[in-house]
């Protein structure tokens, strides 16, 4: 029987072990440079509606679920939760979905700029990569989306959380980009 080297059984080691292992996408964010963070110190969680087919807000337990998350990375950033007062932020949680979604006509005012502000007769595609979480934080006067946080391949196809022992970490590490509140 032929004996084959080390190094052979190495590199294919290295390989089979490369192989089985999962790449996690990275988490982005993004902000409007122009917005003054320092203002801010209070948030409250958009109370809809919601699109009844998203992942991240359909199902109330895996909503409470991401929202307390979300809350958790907030208050290490020093932000207060206040949902029934006036709030100088709004948060809304949503997803890249894997079915198409749909065109909306919109025909009333609703949403927030640049993202969806529809006004009057309107029509809103929007896509993401499918699976991804997306965090968008409001300024509530005059409801302007101020900063976004995409965790990609956060929800499987059927809607459920492809890692759930991750969801703290990953949320984390996408809060941890919103600038700080200062006290």
């Amino acid at each position: 029987m032929p004996r084959i080297p080390a190094a052979v059984l190495l590199t294919i080691l290295v390989l089979m072990g490369c192989a089985s292992q999962q790449e996690i996408p990275q988490t982005r964010t993004d902000l409007d440079p122009s917005t003054d963070f320092r203002l801010f110190k209070t948030y409250r969680w958009f109370d809809g509606p919601f699109f009844y087919f998203d992942p991240a807000t359909a199902e109330k337990s895996q909503y409470t679920y991401l929202r307390d998350a979300v809350n958790s990375a907030l208050q290490k950033q020093n932000y207060d939760w206040q949902q029934f007062a006036a709030t100088d932020l709004v948060l809304h949680i949503h997803s890249g979905m894997y079915a198409s979604q749909p065109v909306t006509d919109w025909l009333t005012f609703n949403w927030y700029k640049p993202w969806w502000g529809a006004y009057g007769e309107r029509v809103n595609v929007s896509r993401y990569a499918p699976g991804t979480f997306i965090i968008d934080v409001i300024q509530a006067k005059g409801t302007v989306l101020v900063w976004r946080g995409l965790i990609p391949g956060f929800f499987s196809e059927d809607g459920t959380i492809l890692d759930p022992e991750s969801v703290s970490t990953r949320i984390n590490d996408a809060v941890s980009n919103l600038p700080e509140a200062i006290r």
